[in-house]
């Protein structure tokens, strides 16, 4: 799933590059670890920030096992907005907000995600 909770399109697995495209992933993958997913960079190119950032669209990548993860974040954002409102710093809020829907978004797809392949639905 990427920042925005849509599901990223994978190869078939009968496609003949399915393997190719598997291993490319999983090298993507092992070379930026991440507490809330992975970087989809490619190993040619360097990223300057090596750090998860829900403003990411092209590279953030995540998968409903960071669940707990995004979860944490979700609620830590959360408790800032409401200790922010309680004293009236509104610039914190506004600050928050976008990042907050985001990781909503987020959450409910992987949730819904984790329960379909709970579900054998997969």
């Amino acid at each position: 799933f990427n920042v925005n909770g849509q599901r990223l399109e994978q190869l078939l697995p009968e496609s003949p590059l399915a393997d190719l495209s598997w291993m490319k992933e999983k090298l993507n993958r092992a070379r930026v670890t991440l507490p809330n997913g992975y970087c989809g960079l490619p190993l040619q190119q360097n990223c300057d920030v090596q750090n998860a950032c829900l403003d990411c669209t092209k590279y953030f990548i995540t998968t409903p096992e960071f669940l707990p993860s995004h979860e944490e974040q979700l609620e830590r954002t959360r408790s800032l907005m409401e200790d922010a409102e309680a004293h009236g710093q509104t610039r914190m809020v506004e600050k928050n907000k976008p990042t907050f829907i985001k990781l909503s978004n987020l959450v409910e797809t992987l949730r819904a995600a984790a329960a379909g392949e709970n579900s054998g639905n997969n």
